[in-house]
């Protein structure tokens, strides 16, 4: 497996609506480096590196993207200092959304409150399945919820403004 990138650099963050384009580098299961741009994928939560399964999350996101060209859209700036945006493996027929496929294989969880519920059939096919982070071994629920999603709360436009940061990695 690549080795996972532990190392903070200091990136220049992308404005909205700029596109970020260059080689992935894996920090954790929803935040990359592009190039030198620091970049927390848009609208999911996965386990962090010090949470049960976040080094597998990690590693997952690992062999999909590390040493890989990606395209991400910047959306906005989080209170870190991150470009949050949506990114896709660059190559023909590859425009998926990475936070889609991460979220589908059961790797990080559809974040409502900044997603909309964007990713919530994805979810909901992830935990139907018991695969990643479903597979029962999953102690600690991410986006400050339960891992149940029947306990889901729907989201409250007004709580999901474009500078609301999160405050994990």
């Amino acid at each position: 497996m690549p080795v996972l990138a532990w190392l903070m650099i200091a990136a220049p963050p992308a404005a909205a609506g700029e596109t970020i384009a260059g080689i992935a580098r894996i920090v954790d299961a929803d935040t990359i480096d592009v190039g030198e741009t620091r970049v927390r994928l848009w609208g999911i939560d996965a386990p962090e590196l010090s949470e049960d399964l976040g080094r597998e999350a990690a590693a997952w996101l690992s062999g999909v993207l590390e040493g890989k060209p990606v395209t991400c859209a910047a959306l906005y700036l989080d209170r870190y200092g991150r470009t949050v945006a949506t990114c896709a493996v660059d190559g023909p027929g590859n425009k998926a959304d990475v936070g889609e496929r991460i979220v589908r294989e059961g790797w990080a969880r559809d974040w409502p409150r900044y997603s909309g519920g964007r990713y919530r059939a994805a979810e909901s096919q992830a935990a139907t399945s018991a695969i990643g982070i479903w597979s029962g071994m999953f102690t600690s629920g991410g986006c400050g919820e339960p891992l149940k999603p029947e306990s889901r709360q729907e989201p409250d436009p007004g709580r999901n403004p474009p500078s609301a940061g999160r405050p994990r990695g």
